[in-house]
């Protein structure tokens, strides 16, 4: 075999390792490709599922709300209208109670405001808005008030609200609104649902830090 010979076949076998080499590199680049591609649908596919799941928590949150929306607002109103009838009745006249009556219509058309203002949480929560407002405030005090502003209606079904004991101010750090309805809704379902002449009892407990609240009936 001649020089000239040896060089081309040196020759080829270089344009062919070279070739070799390119394809490889290309067929890296692909599965390179190929990987990042799938790693993208795959982190799409989350996203996607993340922000269904969040509508249909959202869609479930609104009709949760506007089917309680009803039920909270019958407690207030029955109690004003309640209170009005009987002051219309001779309580007008009676200096013991139509003052008494009036603070208490008054604080029952407080909380349907609040309840109405209610209605804007569902475009904060859409919104990432929803907060809560938290402070110190008097327990005690919260269960009180709805205690009298289902008084009316607790006398119809000659029902008792109370508590398991006297209880002095007991302050937490909490959402008082929010309280306020959790409270009216749970004594509310006890008037509605409960027997007549029964008792719906509130025990108080303090565990550490924490205040545990227990309404039996």
């Amino acid at each position: 075999m001649s020089i000239e010979q040896n060089k081309n076949i040196e020759k080829d076998k270089k344009n062919t390792d070279v070739n070799t080499n390119t394809n490889a590199i290309s067929n890296n680049s692909i599965d390179t490709l190929m990987d990042k591609a799938e790693i993208e649908v795959a982190k799409w596919k989350n996203d996607r599922n993340f922000e269904i799941t969040r509508l249909k928590e959202q869609e479930q949150f609104r009709r949760e709300f506007l089917g309680n929306l009803a039920h909270e607002l019958k407690t207030p109103v029955f109690s004003i209208q309640g209170y009005i009838v009987t002051l219309l009745e001779g309580g007008l006249e009676d200096k013991k109670i139509n003052r008494s009556f009036l603070e208490r219509a008054e604080k029952a058309t407080d909380r349907m405001a609040n309840i109405l203002d209610d209605l804007d949480q569902i475009t904060k929560l859409e919104v990432d808005e929803l907060k809560n407002e938290i402070r110190s405030f008097d327990i005690i005090e919260v269960i009180k008030e709805t205690f009298e502003s289902l008084e009316i209606l607790a006398k119809s079904k000659d029902y008792k609200l109370k508590f398991a004991k006297e209880y002095s101010a007991i302050f937490v750090m909490a959402d008082r609104t929010k309280i306020g309805q959790v409270f009216s809704n749970l004594f509310a379902n006890a008037l509605a649902y409960g027997i007549e002449k029964g008792t719906c009892t509130i025990t108080l407990t303090q565990i550490e830090e924490f205040i545990e609240i227990e309404v039996s009936d």
